[in-house]
């Protein structure tokens, strides 16, 4: 084999070798995406770290801060809208980030899931919205425990409701009470 030969045989597996694994770089950077999407959680996880790390949007007043019904009591502590950077690619080499067309709605409460009773938060918004996309429907307030709920919502979302039930789950009293609703506004 003449040593052109060669050369040229080394730059074509060298040439097959790159289209190769910009072919799989680009594979990963739309899974990344997809699973961004679909698994994605606000960080941090309160209004002060969030203005800290620049992801912070607007609060939200509460009223009222605690709603009581039927002997239950539940407690809000705070709202934030949280910007979201999600993960692109430039030439698909080169990894970035761009801000996304939707915010999450955080919720901290006072109130935790306690062993025979935990806490569901029902969103209702004045104006309708349509989030598209993988993992568009985001996460419900549907956390069993801990004290942070939160929501893809758009980038203008002004005020909404969210009612609050209590779901009783073990003993006699098995059934789903209302506890109250409050109203959440755009400071």
């Amino acid at each position: 084999m003449s040593a052109i030969r060669k050369v040229q045989w080394w730059l074509f597996a060298v040439v097959v070798v790159f289209w190769l694994a910009t072919w799989a770089k680009h594979e990963l950077n739309k899974f990344g995406a997809m699973m961004f999407h679909a698994y994605s959680e606000p960080y941090p996880e309160t209004s002060a770290g969030a203005k800290k790390e620049g992801r912070w949007v607007a609060d939200f007043t509460i009223e009222p801060m605690s709603v009581t019904g039927e002997g239950t009591t539940f407690e809000f502590h705070e709202a934030w809208l949280q910007a979201v950077d999600e993960p692109t690619s430039t030439l698909v080499w080169f990894s970035a980030k761009k801000r996304t067309a939707w915010n999450y709605l955080c919720v901290r409460t006072k109130s935790k899931a306690e062993q025979d009773v935990w806490f569901s938060l029902i969103p209702e918004y004045q104006t309708a919205f349509k989030i598209t996309g993988l993992g568009s429907k985001g996460i419900d307030f549907t956390r069993y425990s801990g004290d942070f709920q939160f929501q893809k919502v758009p980038l203008d979302l002004q005020d909404l409701k969210i009612k609050v039930t209590a779901h009783r789950i073990f003993g006699n009293d098995q059934r789903e009470i209302t506890v109250g609703t409050v109203q959440l506004a755009r400071k």
